[in-house]
Order: C-alpha cells, then structure tokens, then sequence
C-alpha cells in the first residue's frame, strides 16, 4: 500500500512538472500574426508580482512587461503589427505617453498599429489619446467614451474641521505649497488657481498637439472638434478621428482576407512565453531598474489600504546592492511619488549620491515625482521625465490637528502635563501659541533651505534660480525641461539610452534589466494583502476616495514635516 502511494505521489510530481515545462515552451506563431494587446484599467511601475500575488488575484498590470512585449513585437518578424484593444483606462497623462512613446517604436520597426477602443465612461479623453497612436483607429457601435476635453479635481477639507471643532494648524514653503489649502482652505489661494491653470493649459497643449500630429489636424482643429463636442462613434467618425465605426470580430475579417477568413492572432499572455533573447533582446550588459512607488516614508516599502509606501530601507538596500554589483554597469531610478517624509527623502537622496559615485543613475519619472519625490531624484547624474509628469513641488508643509473640541463632545477627557518650554508643542490637545509656531516656521525654513541647496547642487543651478522656479510649485515634464529641472523628456527608453550613454555601453546593446526591491516572500506578501483588504472602506465617490487616501497617508506615517505635492486629485 505504502509503494502505491509513492508510486501514486511521484506520477503527480512528474505531471505538474510536465506542466510547467509546457507552459513555460515557447509558443508557435502564424507568420502574419497580430499582437492582441487588452490596455483596461491602471497600471503601475512595482516589481513583478509573485506567486500568492496571483493566488489571490491580485496582479496588478505593470508597465515594465507590458513595454517588454511592445519591444518584442517590434523586431519579432512573424508579427504584422498590433492591435490594442482599448476599454475604459485608468491611466494618468504620462503614462499614456509612456505606450504612446512604445507604440510608436513598433511602427517605426515598419509594425502596424492598431487601435479599437470600446467601453463606457464619463470621459474618453485618456482613451482615446493613446489610441490615437495607432496608425487606424476603430470604435465598436454604442461605445460611449466622449471627448470633452481636460478637467482637473479639486478638493478642500476647510470647513470640514470647524463642524468637527478641530482645530487644524498648517504652516508651509512657499506660496505654491498647496497641500496645506487642501487641508486648511476651503477654496484656491490665487496661487493655486494659477498653478493649477498654468498645468491644465500644458497638458492640453500637449493633448491637442499630439493628436494633430497623428491625424493630420491642427491643434485649434481638434480644440474645436472636442468643444463640438465628440460624443458618440459617428461624431468622432464624421470629426476625421476614427477610420470606422467595428465591431472587433469585422475588424479582424478586415484585416484578414476581408471575407470569412480572420486575420491569426495572438494573445499577450501567450505571447509573454516568447523570450526576449530569443529574439535577441535582454542581451547586453546589464542595469539595473530600482522602482520607487508611493508616498515616502522611513521603514520598508509596502502595499496598504491607502496604496503602495515607498520605504526608505527597502530603497537604500537596492541601491547597496547594485552599487556594490559589479556586472551592473549602471542604475535607472523609476520614481512614481507625490513625496512624503522629509527626513526619509533625504536619506534615500543620500544613496542616490553614494551609488552616483560608483555608476551612472538616471531618474526615469513616471506619473508623478514631486516634492520628496523631486528631492530623491535630485542628485542622479540624469533626469528623465514625460511631458506630462508632475514634478518639482520643491517645498514643505507641517501640520497640526489640536482636537480637544472633538474630544469635548465626545465626553472623552485629556491632562498633558509638561517640563520644558515647548515640550507640548505637538500635544493633540492644544493648538500653537505664537511661540511655537515660529519654532515650527523656523524647522521648515531650515528643511526648504536644504532642499533648495541639494537640488541646486544636483542640477548645477544657483540657490536663488531654485528657489525661484521652486516655492512650493508643481510643473509639469515640459516646463520643468524649460527650467533645467529635468535633462530630457521622454520614458524607460530614453532613460535606458542616457544610461548606456553615462556607462559606456554600445548603442545597439539591448541590456539586462535587473529589478529592485525583489518581490517578497509568499507569506509576507499574503498577510500585507489581507491586511490592506481589511482596512479597505466602504465605496465612496473617487474624489473622497483620494481625499480620505492623503488623510490615510498622513495619519499612518509618522509625525512631522512633509516633502508632499498639493492635492491634484484627478486629470481627465
């Protein structure tokens, strides 16, 4: 009976391994092949997931494979082209660019692009920019995704305070410092309306622009098209910025032999078994890829309820590591941050700077690096960012919630007892004196004071020029190029090319990307999942949603001034 078993046991072991080995063999491809690439919902620039990540469904999309796949397709000559299937994206303005910059790769290598969008949303903008990469764009009957043009999303906690009886206390550098009105006004300073002005103008500069350029329209064209305004299939047909109205089976008939016979496909997930050295990718020297994701804190990176934490140890760890590894010739810094603790930013600052001196480290911006986000990135031998990222900030807000009045009506009763002029300071239970709060200015104006000195350094600019284009205010990628801010604009691709250039590596060397932080264990990444599972709140609108997320962040992290960016909720 006992040999049964271990007859029975091993057959199981050699089946599954059989499996995996099948599953990990590289598929065959019909010459004349399309790439089916579904583009829904958000994507993020963490590590790969692993295997519980999957378990339990949560696999987030990350832009790394996607773009991977995109590079593959590009020089994979089975491959015809690309048709991405487009529905209801949650994507920012600069990572639709980062798939623009990839899709226009593939159709520089001599790929055709496609684009099909469908779905129903509020806005289509975001849809319908990256799928105006494509050389031919489709939308399916009844698709509602209107092209109404940018809004951006404000939120103000002001009055909310006094009906609690609150007393919330902020103090920040400078002017442009807006994450404090977030939590003290209850509408825009006249610097924030400038900024927030001066942002949406850009990015709809943008927005127009590249959209003229690959419709053959002009930018005041499809300004007036989108004040018409588009909002159904024969409205962006009529407008000149579709090719047909499909349903996807039709589109692939089309493509075929324009009768019965579909053009083959291929789907990503089975097109990731292909491996990129395969088709001669990946096989360079190698660089390393560190990924800093979410709001700046001491400790280790992590997921919660409220999003991803960017851990100082975690981030100083990979940084060690890959400085110290001499098969990797140089660094590329991925940041996606809105900032956070001062002296967390600082700290990872001080690894950027360390590792600069073994190798070349160049910053590739994301969605959004600003304040602590600028401040780490600040000393890299280059700056990379897209046109649309968020970045800069460069200031600080300290705030102070004296909650005494809430506690009153609660019926919940408080002593502080103290030795020391300011040993209260910070007591929940009193708001600051005049006193205190000049101590309080004088701890930012010295932190603003070495921000400011650290970013002139890096960026080879006098204080004064830093502290003028600084005070507090968020640019975008391109203004921030304008300012000596960024080096270059662009994504991963232009940022690899600058680290090759730095580290001497051929031009035509496709390098080994090497990621950190490494995905942690099963069973750490299954209780962080379940943990950030059960703090999860109920549904709200997605503008409280972001508001109760920053109040979230500032409550879970610890105490003191902030590297933070002003609150722009939402771009659409």
């Amino acid at each position: 009976m006992r040999r049964k078993k271990l007859w029975i046991f091993l057959a199981l072991v050699v089946i599954v391994i059989v499996g995996i080995l099948l599953a990990r063999r590289e598929p065959y491809i019909t010459p004349g092949s399309f790439l089916v690439v579904d583009i829904s919902g958000g994507y993020t620039d963490e590590p790969s997931a692993n295997l519980v990540q999957e378990l339990i469904g949560e696999q987030p999309q990350h832009f790394a494979a996607l773009q991977l796949e995109l590079q593959k397709a590009a020089v994979d000559t089975r491959l015809r082209g690309v048709i991405l299937k487009i529905t209801s994206v949650d994507l920012s303005f600069a990572q639709v660019q980062e798939l623009r910059e990839a899709l226009q790769a593939v159709q520089a290598a001599g790929k055709e692009v496609i684009a099909w969008m469908t779905g129903e949303d509020v806005s289509g903008n975001g849809e319908y920019y990256l799928a105006s990469a494509a050389k031919k764009v489709y939308v399916s009957d009844n698709t509602f995704l209107p092209l109404l043009g940018l809004q951006a999303s404000f939120i103000f906690l002001g009055d909310m305070w006094e009906k609690l009886d609150i007393d919330m206390q902020v103090e920040q550098i400078k002017e442009y410092k807006t994450f404090g009105d977030f939590l003290k006004r209850n509408s825009m300073s006249e610097a924030h309306r400038e900024m927030a002005n001066s942002l949406l103008d850009n990015l709809n500069e943008q927005l127009l622009s590249d959209i003229a350029a690959k419709r053959g329209l002009t930018p005041e064209r499809v300004q007036n098209l989108i004040d018409a305004p588009t909002l159904t299939p024969e409205d962006y047909h009529q407008a000149g910025l579709i090719d047909g109205i499909r349903y996807f089976d039709d589109l692939l008939r089309e493509l075929g032999d324009g009768g019965a016979t579909t053009v083959p496909t291929v789907d990503l997930a089975t097109y990731s078994r292909v491996k990129a050295t395969s088709l001669g990718l990946r096989r360079g020297p190698k660089i390393a890829v560190i990924s800093g994701v979410g709001a700046i804190t001491t400790g280790r990176s992590s997921w919660s309820a409220s999003g991803e934490v960017l851990g100082a140890e975690t981030i100083i760890e990979a940084f060690d590591e890959a400085s110290e590894d001499e098969t990797i010739k140089a660094i590329v810094f991925r940041i996606d941050s809105p900032g956070g603790s001062a002296l967390a930013s600082d700290l990872i600052w001080h690894a950027v700077e360390r590792a600069k001196q073994a190798k070349p480290v160049v910053v590739s911006m994301s969605s959004v690096a600003a304040s602590g986000g600028y401040y780490v990135a600040a000393g890299a031998t280059k700056i990379v960012a897209h046109p649309a990222t968020l970045t800069g900030s460069i200031g600080i807000v300290f705030s102070h919630a004296n909650v005494q009045g809430l506690l009153d009506k609660l019926g919940i009763n408080t002593e502080d007892i103290g030795r020391g002029r300011y040993a209260q300071i910070f007591a929940t239970s009193k708001s600051w004196s005049s006193a205190e709060r000049q101590q309080v200015q004088r701890v930012i104006e010295a932190l603003y004071h070495t921000f400011t000195r650290k970013v002139a350094a890096g960026r080879a600019l006098p204080v004064e020029e830093v502290d003028r284009i600084g005070g507090g205010r968020v640019w975008t990628g391109a203004q921030a190029k304008e300012r000596g801010l960024v080096d270059a604009l662009g994504g991963m691709p232009t940022a690899l090319r600058l680290a090759k250039e730095a580290a001497g590596i051929p031009m035509e060397a496709d390098p080994q990307l090497i990621y950190y932080p490494q995905p942690q264990g099963v069973f750490a990444t299954l209780l962080e999942r379940l943990r950030g599972q059960l703090q999860m709140s109920p549904p709200l609108p997605q503008p409280l949603q972001e508001a109760m997320a920053r109040l979230r962040s500032l409550t879970t992290q610890e105490p003191g001034p902030r590297f933070t960016m002003p609150v722009l909720l939402r771009v659409r």
